[in-house]
């Protein structure tokens, strides 16, 4: 991450305060919950993750330290995930933790404008997930297409080659293969061979 926390696009935020103390030389872990912070969703990611790594804690020990639940541990971990860019577009548009969360439901080309499109088109929480939701499911019906036209060609090559070996046992044939709304319709005709009667 760059320094660009102390940009001018920097804000308070009401969320969970993490603050390492020291006590006895002893290392002491507090989680202020609705305390104003100057620190962005990210920092205190940052902070999470550093925890983890320094006392070599679990994801469940994190969270009891941190009076959090384990989910909401590894959903501040998972904004790590965000690039430098698309971190800077969420503080300057002043996404909270949810909302940032559900960007990252998208494919990394078309997070950042994503953003800066419900930004500008002022939607609240619910209004960005139900766009994101509708994005998803467009791609995931897009990734089924590609699957099926995998497997269609796969069926294809191999009707392909069997009549490549039938051909060169000396049958006559033809390949014929056309899409309608629905289905592929594949055409495959095998000239019959004429035996003379011994």
């Amino acid at each position: 991450m760059s320094d660009f926390f102390e940009s001018k696009y920097q804000r308070p935020v009401f969320s969970p305060v993490i603050k390492i103390t020291k006590s006895n030389n002893k290392p002491q872990f507090v989680s202020d919950i609705g305390q104003t912070s100057k620190e962005t969703m990210f920092d205190e990611a940052k902070k999470v993750q550093k925890l983890m790594k320094e006392q070599n804690l679990s994801l469940m020990n994190t969270a009891k330290i941190l009076s959090l639940d384990s989910v909401q541990v590894a959903n501040k971990l998972r904004l790590l995930e965000f690039g430098q860019a698309e971190c800077e577009s969420l503080v300057r548009n002043g996404y909270g933790e949810k909302e940032a969360l559900l960007f990252l439901q998208l494919d990394k080309t078309s997070r950042l404008y994503a953003m800066e499109y419900c930004r500008q088109e002022e939607f609240d929480e619910n209004q960005i997930e139900q766009y994101i939701n509708n994005i998803v499911e467009e791609s995931k019906q897009k990734n089924r297409a590609v699957s099926e036209v995998k497997d269609i060609g796969f069926l294809e090559n191999s009707l392909k080659k069997i009549l490549s070996l039938a051909e060169k046992m000396g049958f006559e044939v033809s390949f014929e293969a056309v899409d309608d709304k629905d289905y592929r319709n594949i055409n495959i005709r095998v000239k019959k061979k004429h035996v003379d009667n011994l």
